[in-house]
């Protein structure tokens, strides 16, 4: 590896280190506040359910954006402030749909939808421990609903299950994120966990692209 990559990836993995041990246990709560919007979603959808996802899963992008990027990693590298943008964006495109309406969340999705949702909850849920068993172990672990490709993954999973005209909206910063990043970090730095985040990622996005997106109106509620 080239020095100079190899200095980068040292830097990275320390503000990892550093940011994980400082902020524990906020990991856990954000990732039980994740799961139980999520179960919510599949137990009772409707409009209180897709507002509570919207808030929950704003919050943990302007989490992200705010604590990760801003607080930890921008000291050491300048391009963070790139992180803290999009995520800072995501998040306000969530509280704003939140707040007005659009996006519904439907676990009645076509099948192939829903079995694409949960592998992407499952590769996010497990990313940690495929880190750890390729060497990248805690406190070096990026955990899901605290760190930024497994937030970007959850997300892509649950647009899976999204109706609204405003869908695509959603969805390119979390696939950008994914895939572009993910991959990237993989490659340049060894991070061979981030090889699954991209492929689930553009599995998603082309099943997205192909069947989930043809219709540009929302799903009726249930009554």
């Amino acid at each position: 590896m080239d020095p100079r990559i190899l200095a980068l990836r040292d830097t990275v993995l320390g503000v990892v280190d550093v940011y994980n041990i400082s902020v524990w246990p906020v990991q856990v709560f954000a990732a039980a506040a994740a799961l139980a919007a999520l179960v919510f979603v599949f137990a009772k959808p409707g409009a209180l359910a897709d507002a509570i996802v919207k808030i929950v899963f704003d919050l943990l992008w302007l989490y992200v954006g705010a604590i990760f990027f801003v607080g930890y990693l921008v000291p050491r590298l300048k391009w963070g402030w790139v992180g803290a943008g999009l995520f800072g964006l995501q998040g306000t495109f969530l509280i704003i749909d939140a707040l007005y309406g659009g996006l519904e969340f439907r676990p009645a999705a076509p099948k192939p939808a829903l079995v694409l949702a949960l592998a992407c909850f499952a590769i996010a849920a497990v990313y940690p421990l495929l880190g750890w068993v390729l060497g990248r172990g805690w406190p070096y672990a990026a955990l899901p609903a605290s760190a930024p490709g497994p937030t970007a993954l959850l997300t892509l999973g649950l647009l899976l299950l999204a109706r609204g005209p405003r869908r695509w909206l959603f969805a390119i910063i979390p696939a950008a994120w994914a895939i572009v990043v993910s991959t990237g970090l993989a490659v340049a730095f060894h991070f061979y966990e981030d090889y699954a985040l991209a492929a689930a990622a553009i599995v998603a996005v082309t099943y997205m692209a192909l069947f989930s997106y043809k219709t540009s109106k929302a799903c009726p509620r249930p009554v």
